[in-house]
């Protein structure tokens, strides 16, 4: 079974056998349920009808690990149903915003090194929420900053990070069909056939272990802490999420434009000017004897 979009040729696992964990307890990965040996077996012991599935060559004998490229595991089809429904149209990612006002921290306080410290905390906290804590594989994190605060904001003597997080994906972006997408403003052929886990299911899974946390403790960001609710300031995880769209590029830039709109206002003006100065001095000749008389 081929579960590279690439090609045959790039094919690690060329097997239709599931793991043995996987008949003995099944599992539920998205697009399919698998079901349990105790769901399946009738009248027989859950491990005896796993062992008549490897006799009949449909699963692999016990102690076979899905890394080891022998059998499929709920992972390979994890990335399987990921390539069904992203690798087929280009990379578009999803981009969520939030909102994390800090409890008991001083704006004075809070310099470049306090907020990088937060940002590369919250970091190592979303990762080990999509488990990929500590990950050592060299193309797991191929992609561009997927997670940046946008701005800081202070209401009320609290200080909020507003914090922007794009979706990833977990494996090079593979080159493919050019398309026109309007997400580019432009024709693109980067395909993902791994995507990462999306924006709104990370920050919707730490909001919801935000408000199971006591009142009085919260969520703690490494060394900073957020709660429910502090000087009636509320995070929102997440505020707002969208589909990624590129920035415009505008040719010439906006400043351009500025200058001249500033240079047009500048000579309307003279000319206003002399237009009034002109229609006073010919007012001020016709309306004065002396100045008509050549005499």
């Amino acid at each position: 079974m081929c579960l590279t979009a690439a090609g045959p040729q790039d094919c690690q696992k060329k097997t239709h056998k599931r793991c043995y964990d996987l008949c003995m307890n099944g599992g539920k990965v998205a697009g399919r349920t698998f079901l349990g040996a105790t769901q399946c077996a009738k009248g027989m012991y859950p491990q005896q009808y796993c062992n008549a599935r490897v006799t009949a060559a449909e699963v692999a004998p016990p102690g076979t690990k899905a890394a080891s490229g022998k059998c499929l595991g709920l992972t390979d089809y994890q990335e399987a149903h990921g390539r069904l429904l992203y690798g087929t149209e280009p990379w578009v990612p999803e981009v969520c915003k939030a909102k994390f006002p800090l409890y008991d921290v001083i704006m004075a306080d809070f310099g470049k090194a306090e907020r990088k410290s937060f940002m590369l905390s919250l970091a190592d906290k979303l990762n080990r929420i999509w488990g990929i804590y500590n990950q050592s594989e060299e193309h797991k994190f191929v992609r561009p900053t997927t997670l940046k605060a946008s701005r800081v904001q202070v209401m009320g003597g609290v200080i909020s990070i507003h914090v922007e997080a794009k979706q990833f994906c977990a494996m090079p972006l593979r080159e493919g069909k050019w398309v026109w997408t309007e997400a580019h403003g432009k024709a693109t052929n980067l395909y993902c056939d791994v995507p990462g886990p999306p924006p709104s299911a990370v920050m919707a899974n730490l909001s919801a272990w935000l408000k199971s946390r006591p009142i009085d403790k919260g969520m703690q960001v490494g060394d900073f802490w957020v709660h429910q609710e502090y000087r009636t300031v509320k995070p929102s995880i997440p505020s707002k999420c969208f589909s990624w769209q590129a920035e415009v590029v505008e040719d010439p830039p906006p400043w351009v434009w500025s200058l001249t709109s500033l240079g047009s206002a500048l000579l309307l003006l003279s000319l206003l000017i002399l237009q009034h100065r002109w229609r006073n001095s010919v007012y001020r000749v016709r309306g004065n004897e002396k100045l008509r008389s050549y005499m």
